[in-house]
């Protein structure tokens, strides 16, 4: 970001350990073009002054599902990022079970989920519906797997 200007956000693969420091998996992307899979936060730099700039901010009406990736989509769209593809951050304390990390499923309810889910649709279906089928296709994986978590399918 310091050699080039442009650049308003670096992110990177992650490493996963558990209460005890032990490793469980690495988290690898692929994410250089596929901004609308992307989200703001987990390890990526953004710089400070794009919020301001562009009046960017969290979405106060997603409470607990998908708005990282709606500030990414709003923040990054047609602005320049980079992927730096190595292991750069360390997760610790991640569950070894998918679906047990208390900070979103143990206050997760039905209710909440799918307000958060038809909200984000209304706000941002026409980007994903633009952008095409592999980005539809997975935003509809996404918001599957969290509805499967907490039993509504």
């Amino acid at each position: 970001m310091e050699e080039n200007s442009e650049i308003v956000m670096v992110c990177t693969d992650a490493e996963m350990r558990d209460e005890k420091g032990r490793f469980i998996r690495e988290m690898r992307w692929n994410f250089n073009k596929d901004f609308w899979r992307q989200s703001i936060g987990n390890g990526s730099v953004v710089r400070r002054d794009l919020f301001f700039k562009e009046n960017i901010w969290y979405d106060e009406k997603l409470v607990l599902l998908l708005e990282d990736v709606d500030i990414a989509l709003h923040a990054l769209k047609n602005k320049k990022w980079d992927f730096i593809p190595e292991i750069l951050r360390i997760y610790y304390h991640y569950p070894k079970r998918k679906g047990t990390n208390l900070s979103t499923f143990a206050t997760l309810n039905h209710q909440w989920l799918l307000k958060d889910i038809n909200y984000f649709l209304k706000k941002n279906l026409p980007i994903y519906e633009k952008i095409g089928k592999e980005a539809l296709s997975w935003l509809y994986f996404y918001i599957g797997k969290y509805c499967l978590r907490v039993g509504i399918i």
